[in-house]
């Protein structure tokens, strides 16, 4: 049985051109296994280790936010500062995980190549929020749901009160539908419902890998703290922005989705500066390369 974050590497660089000889090679898994994952629809049931408690889980988001700071710190002086803040371990166990995410940041820094996916591949889905003060005479937090396909750069905006788990499957079902096609892979940050450990040691709620499962596409979490990995959805959250939707008081959650569909509608008929066309347009193109919408309902 292997880990799903294999599972999702395996399948992801076979469909970037990568021969199973050479996945094997990279990976150390026998070519027998390389087939049997490329002809899986989904990862087999894996019920991970247990992971032993250490003195330094409860510190590792100060850790983390240290190394954002002082990304070339020595693990002596991240030591002492989480000294300060409680931290009752010692310094090995702050120099293992040091140097640890400096390896894999490493690897990270190493693969990350820039390149424009083909047509049908992949679609990138993010989320911004909570929200307050949008809705009149209502104090509900709102959620902004985008999906974009990254070859055509449509994009689909949806407006909902709840950042659960139910409710984000619901918008990826609505944008498949709106698109009529289901992209290959799945990009998206790390929402807590969804995602219930991130990379490198990746754990997916059971109920997201079925809904991908029914639909057919293969999810890839993006690392933490590394947004360019759906840089296409981080950077068109601007829009929304600079068009004032967030400077306006709506009467309700459809007048507010209204607003958002006609900002998603002028920009699918806007040449994009990257690739020279109208999403509207290259969407046309893209349609034949997306997997069809399943039959039946997903539950």
């Amino acid at each position: 049985m292997i880990r799903q974050e294999v599972w999702l590497d395996v399948k992801l660089t076979h469909r970037q051109g990568m021969s199973i000889r050479e996945i094997s090679r990279t990976t150390g898994l026998s070519r027998q296994l390389v087939r049997r994952v490329l002809s899986e629809r989904a990862p087999r049931g894996y019920k991970p280790r247990p992971v032993r408690p250490s003195k330094l889980d409860p510190f590792r988001p100060q850790l983390d936010a240290l190394l954002q700071l002082k990304p070339r710190a020595r693990a002596t002086v991240l030591h002492d500062l989480l000294k300060k803040d409680g931290y009752p371990g010692g310094y090995g166990l702050v120099k293992a995980a040091v140097g640890r995410i400096r390896r894999e940041e490493a690897a990270r820094q190493r693969a990350c190549v820039r390149f424009e996916t083909a047509p049908g591949l992949e679609g990138q889905f993010d989320w911004k929020g909570p929200i307050r003060g949008l809705l009149a005479d209502d104090p509900t937090a709102v959620y902004l749901f985008r999906f974009m396909l990254a070859w055509s750069r449509s994009q689909f905006t949806l407006a909902v009160t709840s950042l659960a788990l139910s409710p984000m499957l619901a918008s990826l079902r609505w944008a498949f539908e709106a698109i009529g096609g289901v992209p290959h892979r799945l990009v998206l940050d790390n929402p807590k419902p969804a995602v219930t450990r991130p990379k490198p040691h990746l754990v997916l709620h059971g109920f997201f890998l079925e809904f991908c499962r029914h639909y057919g596409c293969e999810p890839d979490p993006a690392w933490p703290y590394h947004p360019e990995r759906k840089g296409k959805t981080e950077r068109t959250f601007q829009d929304v922005e600079q068009a004032g939707l967030l400077d306006v008081t709506y009467a309700d959650l459809p007048a507010l989705q209204r607003a958002l569909t006609a900002l998603d509608t002028s920009r699918m008929e806007r040449v994009h500066a990257t690739t020279g066309e109208a999403p509207a347009v290259r969407l046309i193109r893209e349609l034949p390369e997306l997997l069809p919408l399943p039959a039946g309902s997903w539950a």
